[in-house]
């Protein structure tokens, strides 16, 4: 996932920046203010529905999810996908995917965990 992404996105110049696999949160539920989830397919036929799933390992529940058509004109076309979540909800700490399926069938997948406050460290290292 990615925090910021800058640059023209039409022009074919991107910059992924604050990428990351870890969420802190201070308390639950969490929301996440502002993600960026950055997709590129290539070796597609024809036209698909695509779908971002959000999805707590821990029952397998989809927290989330963004659906939407997408299509190739060729194979060797590559489709890009910048996807801008705002205000994504945790529930509890955890092990979470994000996967992105074409017609119900999952093509790619990125884990990230979700971890709650740590107590301090105190000077004598207990």
């Amino acid at each position: 996932m990615v925090s910021v992404l800058k640059g023209n996105f039409y022009a074919f110049k991107l910059s992924l920046i604050g990428l990351f696999n870890r969420i802190q949160a201070q308390k639950f539920p969490l929301s996440h203010s502002l993600l960026h989830v950055y997709i590129a397919l290539v070796g597609g036929h024809g036209s698909y529905n695509g779908e971002l799933r959000f999805v707590n390992m821990s029952d397998k529940q989809i927290t989330a999810k963004l659906a939407g058509p997408l299509a190739f004109k060729d194979p060797l076309q590559v489709v890009e996908m910048n996807f801008e979540i705002k205000n994504l909800v945790f529930r509890n700490e955890g092990k979470y995917t994000v996967e992105f399926c074409c017609n119900g069938k999952p093509i790619g997948r990125r884990d990230f965990f979700v971890i709650g406050p740590r107590l301090p460290i105190s000077e004598s290292g207990g």
